[in-house]
């Protein structure tokens, strides 16, 4: 028989020194000796009144109760406890005629009981106290870890760690981890579930140590389908240990799934075209998030080929006549066509409606990139010996271009919201209040970032990515004076901060102004916001701090939609759908584009794509439509009652005191009137003795240093009907005129029509000669 294991101690915080169970005698099968005494202590030593042991007994059974000792000794097990403990053990190996080392899982998740009520109606008797000590046996002797065969709340994990580990040891790596998580916002309510997490790592890994914890270790047990104790705080863990410099990542936010290619359905393509498609994958530069939508469209053409043509099943067989049929197919594609066959049910409203004249030309560009990349980059199709090229039988830049009769479909149409809604969705923004969030059991972050949130999606016209991109640091008051000096001017000191934003979809960082109210807003959050650990900015490939961080973790991509959206509709008291759909983070950055456009002093649609970010002004013509209340006042304004009159202006003639000033009438003809404007016979000038016949205007015309002007002359509604011709209009116009005394002449020099007339009106315009009226162009 091997000697008695001697239990080394640590330092507390270290912890206890487990049990080698290799200096045991564990040998599965039961001795002649030990079953007859085993026997003799059911038959004589069983029930509440059962006394010490007989020295033959102890003796018999030493081999199996010295290890029983020092684990009840490791654990500081009080002496009765430990008495209970031994004889329930002994019943078990008794009942299945095997040692307890010899027990397998199931065996053992059947000696401890699946819960507490099953423990006691397998044993009998006050036996509840002397569960977890046998738990601790198990896992000290047996190195029992099947903790997911018990029910949740069933075992007590922490209760074992400490057993097993030491308090101490648990109490202190707990306060670490709870450190980092509480400065970070966790509330101390946390502590209970992490320490859960802790024990179940710890009891895994076998030590109390965080310098043993692995990430190979953390990930499995994430990992597992059936962990009911550790996978929902194993999260917070892992980013903590992360931070400490124990592992080098934290585990991901959720748990991974298959990758792409192994999950996407295929149904109904040809095998070969799957290839080529999975090959372009591999090798595209794109980005993560188109390729998959690119995937997916090119499936789908996949199954238009196999539905008809079904012959073609390589991108190497098309050329400008089956190109010609896939556009032709992409014209008259409706919702639901080219779906796989598992995909679930369309609903009633959506099946069989044309699609947008975007999401066909969405399949053409995806067939000319596709192509065009096969066509210029070798792949490596799987089975193929090398990479290679597909010929090119055609031009797909040329053959697949969108034809006009879908392109001409294309234009700015940006998804405003509706002015009785977006009104109440400021307001309901600018009034939020922490009852709000509890109201609408939003509580999950502190009410000054959701505060900052909201006010930064309905004011700063960002995306919403963007907004989760935005750093600690990035509003100021003021600008850079280099900024002011390019400026020109004194930029404002109110109404107006500076925000930064970083690299986005279609362009560099750059900084834009924004309304003063998020600013505020920002810094409200940034005084109370935890210090954060810095994270992986995806985008730059550089560790930041981003800005709406809390507990580490930024908000999610898919709150403001979800979350934040819902609570300000709900306050507002408005739906969450509007009469162009449903109200989603990026119609604010549509409404509020269109709203700077269309101001009255709006800005053009330069300013507008700076504003925006955009690279290219083509983006921006997205939002830059005219409202139709803009558009009315812009015809107003033309349609006004003036008219642009030719001017000429002589300078010498000026500096010599002779008239100056000469206002076309048409035909060639002016009038020296220098206050023809305001004439009240303008209308009507051939016996005016200031009217300038064709041959004098000639001469006039010819001098030297003549300027050729334009001025505005308002004009009523009677003299507008006139200058369109109208000769009745001009006969009315004359009539009430015919006591109206005529434009005093200033001196002798502005007489160009000498000829004696006691009338300078024309009485009767009734043959319809209007050749010498007003000559002008309509603005």
């Amino acid at each position: 028989m091997k000697t008695r294991k001697v239990i080394a101690r640590r330092h507390p915080v270290e912890g206890r020194r487990l049990i080698d169970v290799e200096h045991y005698d564990r040998d599965p099968t039961l001795s002649a000796v030990e079953k007859a005494e085993l026997s003799y202590l059911i038959t004589r030593h069983s029930g509440a009144a059962a006394g010490p042991w007989k020295e033959r007994s102890r003796v018999g059974l030493k081999r199996l109760t010295e290890p029983l000792h020092d684990a009840c000794d490791l654990m500081q097990i009080d002496a009765h406890r430990r008495c209970h403990a031994t004889r329930v053990l002994m019943h078990e190996m008794h009942r299945r005629g095997i040692s307890f080392w010899a027990w397998n899982n199931e065996e053992w998740v059947e000696t401890i009981g699946p819960t507490m009520p099953a423990f006691v109606q397998r044993h009998g008797g006050n036996v509840q106290t002397v569960r977890q000590p046998i738990f601790g046996i198990a896992y000290l002797l047996a190195r029992f870890t099947a903790f997911d065969l018990f029910s949740m709340h069933s075992v007590e994990l922490t209760t074992l760690a400490m057993t097993v580990f030491g308090q101490e040891a648990m109490t202190s790596t707990l306060s670490r981890i709870m450190r980092v998580l509480l400065d970070w916002g966790y509330k101390p309510s946390v502590q209970g579930k992490v320490h859960t997490a802790l024990a179940y790592a710890f009891l895994t890994q076998r030590s109390p140590r965080l310098e043993d914890l692995t990430f190979e270790l953390l990930q499995s047990l994430f990992q597992k389908q059936q962990t009911k104790y550790s996978l929902a705080h194993l999260y917070p863990l892992s980013r903590a240990l992360a931070h400490l410099k124990i592992i080098c990542a934290p585990l991901p936010s959720h748990r991974q799934s298959r990758p792409l290619l192994e999950r996407i359905d295929t149904v109904g393509v040809a095998a070969e075209w799957v290839a080529w498609c999975f090959a372009w994958h591999e090798r595209s530069t794109l980005t993560k998030g188109i390729k998959k939508q690119t995937l997916y469209t090119l499936l789908q053409i996949g199954r238009w080929l196999a539905a008809e043509h079904p012959q073609i099943t390589s991108p190497e067989q098309w050329d400008y006549d089956l190109a010609a049929d896939f556009v032709a197919a992409v014209d008259q594609l409706k919702v639901g066509d080219w779906r796989s066959p598992r995909a679930g049910q369309l609903s009633v409203q959506d099946a069989g409606k044309p699609l947008m004249p975007r999401t066909k030309a969405s399949f053409l560009c995806t067939a000319r990139i596709f192509f065009a990349q096969l066509q210029d980059i070798p792949h490596r199709v799987s089975g193929a010996a090398e990479a290679h090229t597909i010929p090119r039988r055609f031009n797909p830049l040329r053959a697949l271009r969108t034809p006009p009769s879908i392109k001409n479909l294309i234009g700015p149409d940006p998804r405003v919201i509706d002015d009785k809604f977006w009104l109440k969705i400021i307001h309901a923004t600018e009034t939020l209040e922490p009852s709000d969030l509890r109201r609408f059991q939003l509580a999950m972050y502190p009410f000054e970032l959701v505060r900052a949130v909201a006010v930064t999606w309905c004011l700063s016209g960002l995306r919403g990515d963007e907004i989760r991109r935005l750093r600690v640091g990035c509003v100021r008051s003021q600008v850079e004076d280099g900024m002011r000096a390019q400026a020109g001017q004194a930029l404002p000191d109110d109404g107006l901060c500076f925000l930064s934003i970083p690299v986005n979809k279609t362009g560099t960082a750059f900084t834009k102004p924004v309304h003063w109210l998020i600013g505020k807003r920002i810094a409200e959050w940034e005084r109370l916001r935890p210090p954060q650990a810095s994270a992986l900015d995806a985008k730059t490939n550089e560790k930041v701090d981003f800005l709406f961080s809390y507990r580490g973790i930024r908000i999610g991509p898919a709150y403001i939609n979800l979350r934040l959206i819902p609570l300000i509709c709900a306050k507002a008291n408005i739906p969450e759908f509007d009469a162009r759909g449903k109200i989603t983070a990026h119609r604010a950055r549509a409404t509020l584009a269109t709203a700077l456009y269309n101001a009255p002093e709006g800005l053009t649609i330069g300013e507008l794509g700076e504003w925006l970010g955009h690279k290219d002004l083509r983006s921006t013509q997205h939002y830059a439509k005219l409202q139709p209340t803009r558009l009315a006042k812009s015809v107003a304004r033309a349609s006004k009652n003036s008219r642009l009159a030719q001017v000429l202006v002589d300078p010498v003639a000026a500096s010599r005191g002779e008239p100056a000033i000469f206002y076309y009438l048409g035909d060639g003809n002016y009038c020296a009137n220098p206050a023809w404007a305001t004439c009240a016979h303008r209308m009507a000038c051939l016996k005016c003795p200031m009217y300038v016949a064709k041959n004098v205007a000639q001469l006039i015309e010819a001098r030297d240093g003549v300027l050729h002007l334009m001025q505005e002359v308002p004009l009523s509604n009677e003299e507008r009907d006139v200058v369109e011709g109208d000769v009745k209009a001009l006969n009315r116009y004359i009539e009430k005129r015919k006591d109206v005394s005529p434009p005093p002449v200033p001196d002798e020099r502005y007489v160009f029509n000498p000829a004696p007339q006691k009338d300078h009106v024309v009485r009767s315009v009734s043959d319809g000669n209007t050749s010498n009226l007003l000559h002008s162009d309509s603005t």
